[in-house]
């Protein structure tokens, strides 16, 4: 008798008003017959990390069932380990960007994937100390998808699109520097993905070992969001964004700014060096 895998779910309980403690029967009827499956519901901040970093060689697949900010967490506990298992994403989380990106529709899906056992590589980056597979954002808008708000859980996308729409108002601007470069800017998204916050992005590269910086340099109200949108959505050239496609960036700020990770609070940093990783896990 063939001898089984071995696959840990990991579960955000609070990502999807905790729909995901209800589906990890699901899953687990569907894969019981080619993998033993362990269950592990997060207890902190960064525990998922730390579980897959302590535990992680011992399993084939991790699955993780949560947002954006569970697969931040598994991608980096991932790569601490010289044996790295596939991953697969049951979105559970608000705006789903990673799942939109690589078309984790639902739990079926996720099945479905894991049965055929195909596999995709993926390219991370790394900044400062930690990987991200999405996204990196400072700036105006950017602490948006971390804040703390009880209207969250009601409104949905909805409290993203209105807290930002009310952060773009604000004339706020930083100074960085990139390589012999210094200027003013509003907003930094480095991006690795063809969907974020809800909205598909046309004509995104995706996976292609570079690193892809948008700086919006631009500071009257609203011209920063009509210009991300065109470049983004519509893909119309623009003055007020700067591009920067390199396998590593080094930035330095004259003050330190908040930092997101795929929709997660980092800190705040003075500097910020990035470096792809290519091809660094893969996902089913």
């Amino acid at each position: 008798m063939e001898t089984k895998k071995r696959a840990l779910i990991v579960c955000n309980a609070k990502s999807g008003h905790q729909k995901g403690l209800k589906k990890i029967n699901k899953i687990k009827n569907g894969l019981s017959d080619i993998y033993n499956i362990d269950t592990y519901i997060s207890e902190y901040p960064k525990s998922v990390t730390d579980k897959i970093k302590n535990e992680g060689e011992s399993y084939d697949a991790i699955i993780t069932m949560g947002g954006d900010g569970t697969i931040h967490e598994a991608i980096n506990g991932v790569m601490y380990l010289e044996k790295k298992p596939k991953l697969a994403f049951i979105p559970m989380g608000t705006c789903n960007d990673v799942c939109h990106t690589y078309g984790y529709k639902n739990i079926k899906t996720v099945i479905k994937r894991i049965r055929e056992d195909k596999e995709i590589s993926v390219d991370l980056t790394k900044m400062n100390e930690c990987y991200y597979i999405y996204t990196f954002a400072t700036g105006s808008v950017a602490s948006v998808t971390y804040e703390n708000d009880p209207t969250k859980k009601i409104l949905g996308k909805m409290f993203y699109y209105l807290r930002a729409m009310a952060k773009i108002f604000k004339k706020s601007c930083f100074t960085y520097k990139i390589g012999d470069k210094q200027s003013n800017a509003y907003l930094f998204i480095a991006l690795n993905s063809i969907h974020m916050g809800g909205f598909w992005l046309r004509g995104q590269k995706l996976n292609d070992g570079k690193i892809h910086l948008y700086v919006c340099e631009y500071r009257h109200a609203l011209r920063p969001l009509f210009a991300f949108a065109f470049l983004m959505v519509f893909k119309k050239k623009s003055k007020i964004i700067k591009l920067y496609e390199e396998e590593e960036l080094h930035i330095t700020f004259n003050e330190k700014q908040p930092i997101n990770v795929d929709g997660e609070y980092y800190g705040q940093e003075d500097f910020i060096d990035l470096k792809i990783a290519p091809k660094a896990i893969k996902i089913f």
